[in-house]
């Protein structure tokens, strides 16, 4: 899916995957139906302007993408997370509410670093969220 597109992709894990986007038409692909079916209302990818791209870029911004592979019952099909200065990071739905970034790192925590014995078994952050 994201062959053709001027990303750099982070990391992958069974359920999901990061890019960054690394200009406006990847922006632009990332907020569309066409990348996991449903769009986005991000401005950084408005189809009708780089403007918001080009501001939030010079201003030192970065954009991390995740697109879930199975629809997340939180977090949707995909997000969108903007670390910006030395502000604390967040993450934006699809519907582009913002939302504290404490309970997505938790999740992509327990999903790329933690160990888990069995797939039974759930990890703390899992228990507490009510994230599986």
């Amino acid at each position: 899916m994201f062959t053709n597109q001027n990303c750099r992709i982070i990391a992958q894990t069974k359920d999901f995957i990061i890019v960054i986007p690394l200009d406006w038409h990847c922006a632009v692909f990332l907020n569309s139906f066409n990348c996991g079916g449903e769009g986005a209302k991000w401005c950084i990818g408005s189809k009708d302007s780089e403007t918001n791209w080009d501001e939030y870029m010079a201003q030192g911004n970065i954009f991390y993408f995740i697109y879930f592979f199975k629809r997340h019952p939180i977090f949707g099909k995909k997000i969108i997370i903007e670390m910006s200065g030395n502000c604390k990071p967040q993450f934006y739905t699809q519907k582009d509410s913002r939302h504290d970034f404490d309970l997505l790192a938790n999740y992509l925590y327990d999903r790329m670093f933690r160990k888990k014995k069995n797939d039974s078994t759930l990890a703390l952050s899992d228990r507490a969220t009510g994230i599986q």
